[in-house]
């Protein structure tokens, strides 16, 4: 099977699920009928094809709308739409903790890293490690745990960089480890979510 093929036939399936349109955007969620859960959902059976273990590590429609509300407008997984999604999450990071709250955000941001360089959230200075910062912040102040808040940006991290996400599935699955049995501290580790280890499961794989 061609890896490189099948995982740009899905991202073609991703683009097209989470079009920009905002009127397109509202159509998937209502079919979706409501939230999903912190985090979505990762279930990958031990066997598994290629594009079985592709399709379960890619957001789904029913990960579209989120859990939580932001200033009164339901957050959704999208890009560019103004005053959703992404821009609502890069809002998130003015807020203001209390000191203990802090700390713990402080410990956080150093545990999560992604695929827009080799650094934790905390050391990074792009759109996108902000957005994450917000998330982090916020759902702090809502009362969620340390894991749910892991997985929650582990869900957008997957929605970010789905190439990134689908390779490394691909890639644990040649190596003999299903990729629902990783935790989500080791998928949001430096051996998992840097451009460095991007490069290197995607070479191992033969794909740019």
């Amino acid at each position: 099977m061609d890896i490189k093929k099948t995982i740009n036939n899905l991202m073609i399936v991703v683009i097209l699920i989470f079009s920009v349109h905002q009127y397109f955007v509202a159509q998937i969620i209502n079919a979706a009928g409501g939230s999903s859960a912190i985090g979505g959902s990762l279930q990958i059976s031990d066997g598994a094809s290629e594009s079985e273990i592709i399709a379960a590590i890619l957001p789904k429609e029913e990960d579209i709308e989120r859990p939580y509300e932001w200033q009164g407008k339901q957050v959704t997984l999208t890009a560019q739409v103004p005053d959703n999604g992404y821009d609502m999450l890069v809002a998130m990071n003015k807020i203001q903790l209390s000191d203990a709250d802090k700390s713990r955000f402080i410990k956080l941001a150093k545990q999560v890293y992604h695929p827009c360089c080799d650094a934790s959230i905390a050391n990074c200075g792009c759109k996108h490690a902000v957005a994450a910062q917000g998330l982090t912040k916020y759902l702090i102040t809502l009362g969620y745990s340390d894991e749910d808040i892991k997985k929650e940006i582990f869900l957008w991290n997957r929605f970010w960089w789905p190439k990134h996400y689908a390779s490394a599935a691909v890639y644990l699955n040649k190596e003999g480890v299903n990729p629902a049995s990783i935790s989500v501290d080791e998928w949001l580790g430096p051996k998992l979510s840097t451009f460095r280890s991007g490069r290197k499961m995607r070479a191992s794989l033969g794909i740019r």
